[in-house]
């Protein structure tokens, strides 16, 4: 597990926070809470309590646009150390055991291992371990499908396969809005059940004005013809009455957008699709669209080189999630720590526009989602006064430095300690 946490992010909503100071007492608050039907259980420990819940690749400034880079460097350099690595992910695993930023964060099953951590070093500071409760859906194994897409991530350079109109040509940018009207009202937010105020009726007629907008063109050669155009995205046809003298102006779009300034509407929806798992149909026109993209075409081919017979779809909800993964125990520091990762795929994003709207729906490379606070049940203090007694008392348990990173030097390091040399 990496202790290199040191992401400007915003904190994560506040919850259950508990000052431990003892092993028992850790155990105690722990099997208090019991598990929760259709859940798994996850830790992470952190030795300073304020670092955040971010991978090493996006702690890095320039970390995501050279990815590819590291990827393929390491593996040229090292050819030996990935001779069992079948999948991205068996490649992610171990460059993450070697140090590498990659976009995994490690977790672990076991408890105690976690407390380690946060007991591991910054002596001068508090520690903290997260309890993770994960809803089955979103816990997947090695060889899953959507693991496969995610991992994949790492090896696509992307940037320059389809640029947009709407973003420099730095990273990943996949278009989630339709660039045109589809058959059956087809929406990004087809999948979602989001009723809340500001919620699903507002993303699609946000939806709505940027596609009217990518057709307000065509339009406006013959404008006074729109009457005859018939659209299946109801906004579209409900606008195209109340303005069919100049269909979709700008002028007009702009007081249809729900959205105008301020904070970014995207948070509250990008974590909707995170906890809420949804999916497009198989034979949704939206999903054809938006698999007919350059850069999918790209994505499919590196995945294709693991899954030969991968079929030739991919869901945008998964490539703007994050999932727990149980990784193989390849290697017996992984299986010591009984090792996890949180997997990280794209980020959501929209830009502000020079009117004070904004921009289609995209997904990038370059960012990435906060935990869900619904996934975080308890955080665990550990006071820096505490921390070597604790580590004193875990060493009783046998969970030691040499335990938790097995091999002849650190327990020839760990004797010396013992008999004082």
């Amino acid at each position: 597990m990496s202790q290199d946490t040191t992401s400007q992010t915003s904190p994560l909503p506040a919850s259950e926070e508990i000052r431990i100071s003892s092993v028992s007492e850790f155990i105690e608050k722990i099997v208090q809470r019991g598990k929760e039907a259709g859940t798994e259980t996850f830790y992470r420990g952190h030795s300073n309590a304020n670092w955040k819940l971010v991978p090493s690749l996006f702690r890095k400034s320039n970390g995501v646009e050279k990815e590819h880079l590291l990827f393929r460097d390491m593996v040229a350099h090292e050819p030996q150390s990935f001779s069992e690595c079948k999948s991205a992910l068996d490649y992610l695993v171990q460059m993450q055991h070697y140090g590498l930023p990659t976009r995994l964060l490690d977790v672990t099953l076991n408890p105690l291992v976690a407390l380690y951590f946060a007991c591991e070093k910054e002596e001068n500071k508090d520690g903290k371990v997260y309890l993770f409760s994960v809803p089955e859906n979103k816990v997947k194994h090695y060889d899953s499908d959507t693991i496969s897409v995610l991992a994949n991530l790492a090896k696509c350079d992307l940037a320059k396969c389809n640029p947009t109109d709407d973003y420099v040509e730095d990273d990943l940018t996949l278009s989630l809005y339709p660039t045109k009207d589809l058959e059956g009202g087809a929406s990004f937010y087809e999948g979602l059940k989001e009723r809340s105020r500001g919620g699903l009726q507002s993303w699609k007629k946000h939806e709505a004005v940027c596609i009217a907008r990518k057709l307000r063109h065509a339009l406006g050669k013959n404008p006074k013809d729109a009457d005859v155009l018939k659209f299946s995205n109801f906004f579209l046809s409900q606008w195209l009455v109340e303005n069919s003298s100049d269909p979709f102006s700008e002028e007009f779009l702009k007081r249809k957008d729900p959205y105008q300034g301020g904070r970014c509407w995207t948070d509250q929806l990008w974590q909707s699709v995170i906890t809420n798992s949804p999916v497009h149909k198989a034979n949704s026109p939206y999903l054809k669209w938006f698999n007919e993209q350059p850069d999918i075409t790209l994505l499919l081919h590196q995945i294709r080189g693991e899954k030969p017979h991968f079929r030739s779809v991919i869901q945008p909800y998964e490539l703007v999630g994050m999932f727990f993964v149980k990784a193989k125990y390849g290697n017996q520091r992984i299986a010591n720590q009984m090792g996890a990762f949180l997997l990280f795929g794209l980020g959501l994003q929209a830009q502000g526009r020079g009117d004070g709207t904004w921009g289609p729906l995209c997904c990038r490379k370059n960012i990435y989602a906060e935990v869900p606070r619904q996934w975080v049940k308890k955080k665990l203090i550990i006071p820096k006064v505490e921390k070597k007694k604790i580590r004193e008392e875990l060493a009783n348990l046998g969970i030691t430095e040499s335990y938790i990173y097995p091999g002849i030097e650190q327990y020839a390091k760990e004797l010396k300690k013992k008999y004082r040399l």
